[in-house]
C-alpha cells in the first residue's frame, strides 16, 4: 500500500473586501475607495477587492470615461496603480469602464461600447491583469425601472481570466457572472 499524497501547502491570505455606495460623484467615490483600501491594509489585508463600478455608478457617460482608460495612463488606472502601491496590497479593482482591446486576452477591438473591466495590481502598483465582464445583465424585472440592459453600454468580454499571486492562482469574475456555473468550472480547470 502506498503512502497518501501530501496535501498541497497553502499560504494564508488576509483578504479585504470593500463595500461602498457609489454614486455619480467621481471624486467622492475615489476618496471613499481610497479610505477603505487603506483601512483594509492597516488591518492587515494583503489583497483587497473593490466592488463593480466603484468609481462611476448610476449615470455619467460610461463611454467617455471608458475612452480615457484605453491605456494604462488613464486617470482611473493611474489612481488604482498608485493606491495599490500606497497600500502595499494586491488590488482587484472591481470594474471600471474601459474602451479598447484587452491585451491579456487579445480579445475585442475599439467599438462604440466599452467593457466593464476589472484590473489587478500588485503591491508595487504594476498592472497584472484585466478581465472584461463576460455575462452582462440584460433582464426585464418587476421593479420601478422594469428593464436593465448592460449590453446597451457594455460589450461582453470573451474569456475567463486569472492571475497568479503569492497565494495561488486567482480567477476573476464580476457580479452577474456568478449565475453561470460553467464559467467557474473553466476557472477551476485553469487551477484557480
Amino acid at each position: 500500500m502506498s503512502e497518501p499524497a501530501a496535501a498541497p501547502e497553502f499560504k494564508t491570505l488576509r483578504l479585504g473586501l470593500v463595500q461602498m455606495v457609489s454614486g455619480k460623484a467621481l471624486e467622492a467615490n475615489l476618496a471613499a475607495a481610497r479610505a477603505q483600501v487603506l483601512a483594509c491594509a492597516k488591518a492587515g489585508a494583503q489583497m483587497v477587492v473593490l466592488p463593480e463600478m466603484f468609481a462611476i455608478f448610476g449615470g455619467g457617460d460610461q463611454r467617455s470615461a471608458g475612452s480615457q482608460e484605453a491605456s494604462p495612463e488613464g486617470p482611473l488606472r493611474q489612481f488604482l496603480a498608485a493606491l495599490a502601491r500606497q497600500a502595499g496590497v494586491y488590488l482587484i479593482a472591481g470594474s471600471i469602464p474601459c474602451q479598447g482591446a484587452n491585451p491579456y486576452t487579445g480579445a475585442g477591438a475599439l467599438n462604440q461600447r466599452v467593457y466593464a473591466a476589472c484590473f489587478v495590481y500588485d503591491e508595487r502598483g504594476r498592472e497584472l491583469s484585466r478581465y472584461d465582464k463576460v455575462h452582462l445583465f440584460d433582464a426585464d424585472v418587476d421593479d420601478a425601472q422594469g428593464r436593465y440592459r448592460e449590453s446597451d453600454t457594455f460589450a461582453p468580454g470573451l474569456a475567463p481570466v486569472y492571475f497568479d499571486s503569492p497565494w495561488g492562482r486567482v480567477g476573476l469574475a464580476i457580479c452577474y457572472d456568478l449565475r453561470f456555473p460553467e464559467y467557474f468550472r473553466q476557472l477551476s480547470e485553469y487551477g484557480c
